[in-house]
């Protein structure tokens, strides 16, 4: 499952992830200025917006290692979303998380959930991490979803910018 392509960070059966670059920011932006994509997020994003959060991606690759990644449809290498790992502290603590943006035409076909297992399997085994953990809006019922659907449990409520989240939460095997 992991890298049979030096480019591909992940590959499963219809997807591929790689290291996002800041030629993805035309493709990205048909998410985050869709607002029916972003209403859990209360933000749209412009060009310029956008820009800026594939440069701070980059950066968190830069530092931790891992990141967001494009989610490329195999079938015809269309960029259809973002799927990886982030970093954040939250009530003090920090967290590495599964983060998933995915264009609303390709919801409801279990691409959020195949990429979001690859990374969950991914970051267990590539970087030996005991927990990994998603906050999610209460009112995102899609997002929790999947986080469950991956083997994730609700753990707590957090404040996160000084908003209510759900910290969902899957332990490794043997963790």
């Amino acid at each position: 499952m992991i890298e049979t392509n030096p480019q591909h960070i992940i590959e499963t059966k219809r997807l591929y992830l790689r290291l996002m670059n800041i030629r993805d920011v035309d493709q990205l932006l048909l998410i985050f200025s869709d607002p029916e994509a972003m209403k859990y997020f209360n933000v749209v994003f412009d060009r310029k917006r956008m820009e800026n959060w594939v440069n701070d991606n980059l950066d968190h690759q830069k530092r931790y290692g891992y990141s967001l990644y494009s989610v490329i449809l195999r079938s015809n290498d269309e960029l259809i979303g973002d799927c990886g790992l982030e970093t954040d502290e939250i009530e003090g603590n920090k967290i590495v998380g599964i983060g998933y943006d995915f264009r609303r035409e390709y919801w409801n076909k279990g691409y959020a959930t195949e990429a979001a297992a690859a990374i969950r399997d991914y970051g267990f085994s590539h970087f030996n991490f005991d927990k990994l953990s998603a906050w999610i809006n209460p009112e995102n019922v899609p997002s929790k979803r999947v986080a469950e659907k991956i083997g994730m449990r609700v753990e707590s409520t957090v404040l996160r910018g000084g908003k209510p989240y759900m910290l969902y939460s899957v332990l490794r095997a043997g963790a």
